[in-house]
């Protein structure tokens, strides 16, 4: 249940709603920008992909979690490291065909 609120938290601080209805997309928060979700679509394949992200997150921090249990440091490192690597992977994917919000 936990994991449901976090996850729906991160939500609405990703995605916003502008007074007349356009969706935007804010990956890396207000102050570095977000792009204009054109249609009702794409705002379905990347609320998929970035919930799909967040319950992947949940086994890689276990498999974290092990990597914590032999080697505090490396552990955290390394799962951090992942995490951002595959977060910005996938975000300039998801928005190589979306306008920038002016």
């Amino acid at each position: 249940m936990l994991d449901l609120w976090f996850a729906y938290r991160l939500n609405k601080s990703v995605f916003r709603t502008t007074i007349d209805g356009q969706k935007l997309f804010y990956p890396h928060s207000v102050v570095v920008g977000g792009y204009i979700i054109p249609s009702d679509e794409v705002y379905k394949h990347i609320l998929h992909g970035y919930m799909a992200f967040l319950i992947g997150a949940v086994p890689l921090g276990i498999i974290g979690a092990v990597f914590i249990l032999n080697n505090i440091l490396l552990g955290f490192l390394g799962l951090l490291l992942v995490f951002v690597l595959v977060y910005f992977v996938w975000v300039r994917i998801q928005v190589r065909d979306l306008d920038k919000v002016k």
